[in-house]
């Protein structure tokens, strides 16, 4: 490759492998995120009452499932490291330890989801709602071993540069989904009519049959033979099984205050009536759509920063990092323009209402504002797991979502009575902060750190 160009060449070079990379892995959320958008359209076919238990069921079910996934999630940057570094045999070895681990956290979700009548007591929901919302959260649970399997196999797969298997086996399951729900929700071909509960059942064995995919594809696949993946039986290994904790405890937690968050701003704004809660939901639909682009690149910034770190590369990890930023920051500027110009056109696919449909552009429009340093933010995150720098994440979400966001929400939202457009100017000035925190946090990590590789250094390709 010529480098005439400089570092100029370097920065686009490894743009387009951040996008090689990181484009199965945005399709892969977004079909994930249909799976979701399914499960919601298909209940609502049902009446009010199965799907209010979905969404009580889900509101429960989210942080704690987001929980679970975060402690296996340095399985990723794990195996990358160890790819950089040459250290072949470690990466079927974090595989076999994460998935060990993975039945541990699955045990433990379980026994959480098993007190679901309690915790949803606590929280004050109708009596009459919960014993549906249980069996839902119950029928769900039977996916747990496989669905946490599956964080740490596609983690393995990631790690080691392959992201396009988890987009076709994300499609497959996406397509699975919609027609169990259809015999088990409705009852077709003599399958009895489950409701709420058949839809959660349908998730668990898309979970299964997902798990069972990628696993079957991490055997079958040449490339991924030499990483020794079903070498040999482990039991379980302290070391590994404690640095994952180390690691992904705080990730952990990182994702709980930011979607917890988020999830309380919409039970306080519960209090100003239907039209405020659908216009905020339709609002927070759209922006979490859009941040799905992001959050696939994210992964492959984390994949990219870990090889090289693993290579003592440096220099190059960071140039990962800063591309990374601009990258996703490029792109979400317009998500951002598409959302200040056109906010009708977007809100209006969800609702001819015309009071839901003006509140929900107005958020749009303010959703517009926190775009570009929603994908700064979840570079940086990436590209801080790739380090296995957690911790510095876990605090600054802390003090981003629940010191400044959420407060600062109620504040304009409910005692100045602004409404959602509070919460939603909080929501960005929490997310900015985040990302200017973040990214700070990134770059001081190389202030001290040898440049090993040169800028003029070429970008690694990676398998797909």
């Amino acid at each position: 490759m010529n480098h005439a160009g400089g570092p100029f060449a370097d920065t686009l070079a490894e743009a387009r492998q951040i996008l090689r990379l990181g484009t199965p892995a945005i399709f892969a959320q977004l079909a994930y995120f249909s799976m979701r958008v399914v499960d919601t359209v298909m209940a609502g076919q049902l009446g009010p009452e199965p799907l209010a238990a979905i969404a009580l069921g889900s509101s429960l079910w989210m942080p704690l499932a987001v929980m679970g996934m975060g402690v296996l999630l340095p399985v990723s940057p794990s195996v990358a490291q160890a790819v950089g570094a040459e250290r072949i045999a470690d990466c079927g070895h974090y595989l076999r330890q994460g998935l060990w681990l993975s039945q541990v956290v699955a045990l433990v979700l379980a026994l959480a989801f098993a007190a679901s009548p309690q915790i949803l007591a606590l929280f004050g929901v109708d009596p009459a709602l919960i014993p549906l919302s249980s069996q839902f959260l119950m029928s769900l649970s039977w996916g747990l071993p496989a669905r946490m399997a599956f964080v740490v196999l596609r983690g393995f797969t990631e790690g080691t540069g392959h992201t396009r298997p988890i987009l076709w086996i994300s499609i497959v399951g996406t397509l699975a989904n919609i027609g169990l729900n259809e015999l088990l929700m409705y009852g077709h071909w003599g399958f009895p009519a489950l409701g709420a509960v058949g839809c959660g059942y349908a998730t668990a064995i898309v979970d299964v049959l997902m798990a069972l995919l990628l696993g079957l594809w991490i055997s079958w696949h040449p490339d991924l033979a030499r990483y020794t993946p079903w070498s040999r039986w482990e039991w379980p290994q302290w070391k590994p099984i404690v640095h994952f904790l180390a690691v992904g405890l705080p990730i952990s937690v990182s994702l709980l205050m930011e979607v917890s968050c988020f999830g309380a701003a919409g039970l306080l704004l519960g209090r100003l009536g239907p039209t405020v809660v659908a216009g905020h939901q339709i609002a927070m639909n759209l922006a979490s759509l859009t941040f799905m682009v992001p959050l696939g690149l994210s992964i492959a910034i984390s994949v990219r920063v870990a090889q090289f770190v693993g290579g003592h590369e440096f220099d190059r990890a960071r140039r990962t990092g800063q591309t990374g930023a601009m990258l996703c920051g490029g792109i979400m500027l317009l998500a951002a323009l598409a959302f200040w110009l056109v906010p009708h056109l977007f809100v209006g696919c969800y609702t001819s209402d015309e009071e839901v449909l003006r509140l929900g552009s107005q958020l749009l429009v303010l959703a517009a504002l926190f775009q570009f340093f929603d994908g700064l933010q979840v570079a940086a995150t990436g590209a801080l797991r790739g380090l296995k720098q957690t911790r510095g994440t876990m605090v600054v979400n802390t003090i981003a979502y629940w010191g400044l966001g959420l407060p600062l929400g109620a504040w304009l939202g409910l005692h100045l009575k602004w409404g959602a457009p509070g919460f939603w100017l909080a929501f960005s000035v929490a997310i900015g902060f985040a990302a200017a925190l973040l990214n700070w946090q990134f770059h001081q990590y190389f202030v001290r750190r040898p440049v090993v590789s040169p800028p003029s250094a070429p970008a690694a390709p990676l398998p797909s």
